[in-house]
């Protein structure tokens, strides 16, 4: 037999003893004060005043305990196979499947056990099953011409926000006050067009926030900051990439780039790669 360690007493053992010698609730916390474990007269009256009742025995819901290992297994491969299921829908699974009702507490444990830990979903971007074989032949095709992008210009616009906006700041425990950031009720916002490329950025095209970029505008921000800039550094051999946004892939400004013989690269639909302007 393996010796059992000896209970370690808290306050709430001293208070007790203390209580039934006579002490009052004040002489009790001096007490416990004394013994570096601070606590207050409203603390020392809920334990001395709390009702103890013994929990009643309740054997095991499973009508097979030989189920059990089973069971736990089947909770482990159901969180392995879809990491979002629910306690009801494995719950439910369970009474189908094996005819025993067991509670979601239940489930808890087995998941607990198993070493499955509750994190935030994270969501990436994912290409629609439709798109899937556009997007691979477009990478096929990219592959097999050895396309380095070397003379290509990868463009977009993005909206910054000037003001902090941090998700996260690191305190000393306890020190709630330093949590608290002043921000402004509508923090000032921009909207940036720009472009990257192998041999540097482009010209940055600053815009109002609410500002609506049409086939009209984007034109004219490509005769103003694109044009010059890729016909210095590429001559004609410069390839403009874009997103399919309404602004890029309009008539009008299709039949503009083929005016001013501006080369732009097709991109697939739903490209989950980060466009290179936006790393």
């Amino acid at each position: 037999n393996v010796a059992r360690p000896p209970l370690q007493k808290d306050w709430r053992d001293d208070t007790a003893v203390w209580r039934e010698g006579g002490d009052t609730y004040q002489r009790i916390v001096d007490k416990s004060d004394e013994r570096g474990h601070p606590i207050s007269k409203s603390m020392v009256h809920r334990y001395v005043n709390k009702v103890f009742t013994p929990h009643e025995y309740k054997p095991t819901s499973l009508k097979d305990r030989q189920m059990f290992t089973e069971i736990r297994d089947f909770v482990l491969e159901s969180y392995l196979n879809d990491s979002e299921a629910t306690l009801s829908s494995i719950k439910q699974t369970i009474k189908g499947t094996f005819d025993e009702e067991i509670s979601e507490a239940v489930v808890r444990r087995i998941r607990e056990e198993c070493g499955l830990i509750c994190y935030n979903t994270r969501y990436g971007h994912s290409v629609r099953e439709v798109n899937r074989p556009l997007r691979l032949s477009f990478c096929e095709q990219q592959i097999a011409e050895r396309n380095m992008f070397t003379n290509h210009v990868f463009t977009d616009e993005c909206m910054v926000q000037l003001s902090a906006n941090s998700r996260f700041c690191f305190c000393l425990r306890g020190d709630v006050l330093r949590r608290v950031k002043s921000t402004h009720k509508n923090p000032v916002r921009i909207m940036i067009w720009g472009g990257i490329s192998w041999d540097g950025p482009t010209e940055l095209i600053l815009l109002d926030p609410s500002t609506k970029i049409d086939s009209g505008l984007y034109q004219v921000m490509l005769d103003s900051a694109y044009k010059p800039w890729a016909r210095r550094l590429f001559g004609d051999n410069a390839v403009l990439i874009q997103d399919n946004a309404p602004c890029h892939s309009a008539h009008n400004t299709r039949a503009y780039l083929e005016r001013e013989e501006l080369k732009a690269m097709d991109w697939p639909a739903e490209s989950p790669d980060l466009n290179a302007v936006e790393i």
